[in-house]
């Protein structure tokens, strides 16, 4: 198993690992932690493609655009508003993106709604899937919300189980 992650995971894990014993990177099967700087392209497999990309949150946090022929999907962690996440999305078939705050957001490290809609407006993406939402999401009719976004895309609210095929197709 390689896990991908940004300059300084292998000595995070490595931090977390020994603070418990955990045994982490002890598994029945390879692992290997692989540091990737921002804005890097590289292999995961023969025939899929990964980039990188700096998103505004802490020093280290970054986007990746995964690639193959069957289709791409970006996701990003959480972020502040960049136009330029919008650009490095643009065309894929699915983009997973944070959506911490409805409208009101105390912070700009984090997105909200209307964020979406002006990422949306770059990287027309042909779904958009909104992740890591706040607790204040949890008393609101969401799909009401989804629903009236000025997008030209399907746009779905993660929850556990979903499964989004990136060719588009939904299943639950």
């Amino acid at each position: 198993m390689k896990i991908y992650g940004p300059p300084g995971l292998k000595k995070l894990v490595e931090v977390f690992d020994s603070a418990y014993d955990y045994g982490l990177l002890e598994q029945p099967f390879p692992t290997e932690i692989v540091e990737i700087e921002p804005g890097k392209q590289f292999d995961i497999l023969d025939l899929v493609k990964a980039k990188t990309f700096s998103t505004p949150h802490t020093d280290e946090s970054c986007a990746i655009r995964i690639e193959d022929e069957s289709g791409s999907l970006a996701f990003s962690a959480d972020t502040g508003y960049s136009t330029n996440l919008g650009v490095f999305s643009r065309g894929v078939d699915v983009l997973l993106i944070e959506c911490s705050f409805i409208a009101d957001k105390p912070v700009q490290i984090h997105l909200n709604l209307a964020d979406i809609e002006q990422i949306a407006r770059f990287a027309k993406p042909k779904n958009i899937v909104l992740t890591h939402l706040y607790p204040e999401w949890d008393d609101v009719d969401a799909s009401a919300l989804v629903a009236g976004l000025k997008v030209d895309c399907d746009v779905m609210i993660a929850f556990d189980g979903l499964a989004v095929a990136v060719s588009g197709e939904t299943e639950t």
